[in-house]
Order: C-alpha cells, then structure tokens, then sequence
C-alpha cells in the first residue's frame, strides 16, 4: 500500500514538473519553436525531476510534456474565444 501511494505521489510530480516546464519554456524562451522548444521543456524537466531525486524515463517525460503543451494550448485557445466573445457582445451592445 505504501508503495501504490508512494508511486501515485511519484506519478503527479512528474505531471507537475512537466507542467512548470512548460510554462517555463513558454515564458522564457518566446524565439524558440517546435522541437527545439520541446528539447528545453524535457531539459527543464530532467533538471527539476534530478534535484527533487525523482526517477524519470525520458520517453515518459515526453509524453507528459506534450500533454501539458495540448493543456497549455486548449486553455489559451478558450481564453481567446473568451476574449472574442467579449468583443462581440461589446459591439453589439454599442451598436
């Protein structure tokens, strides 16, 4: 039992990891695209995961950051038609 919840604990800080190094890489470095912005996000993460001494598998580091990046993507896409939405009632309100 001891392990499943060890494990578990595991599991959501690599989730966690790969989300911060996905803002991170977001954030900082904004000239840098597609593989090599993916490159940064799994050294972010490898560095985070190496200082809190947690086992990854470079594969599954993966996997977790492109599930971070579609998260990150389909927020941003919402706060965008948000923002759309918002414009149009406004315009329509001053029309």
């Amino acid at each position: 039992m001891k392990q499943l919840a060890a494990r578990s604990l595991t599991d959501e800080s690599k989730r966690a990891v790969a989300c911060v190094a996905v803002q991170a890489v977001e954030q900082v470095w904004t000239t840098i695209h597609g593989t090599d912005k993916l490159n940064k996000a799994l050294e972010t993460a490898e560095a985070l995961l190496k200082k809190k001494g947690i086992d990854f598998d470079a594969d599954e580091m993966e996997v977790l950051i492109e599930a971070a990046v579609a998260e990150f993507n389909e927020a941003f896409k919402k706060s965008q038609e948000s923002t759309t939405d918002a414009v149009r009632r406004a315009e329509a309100v001053a029309e």
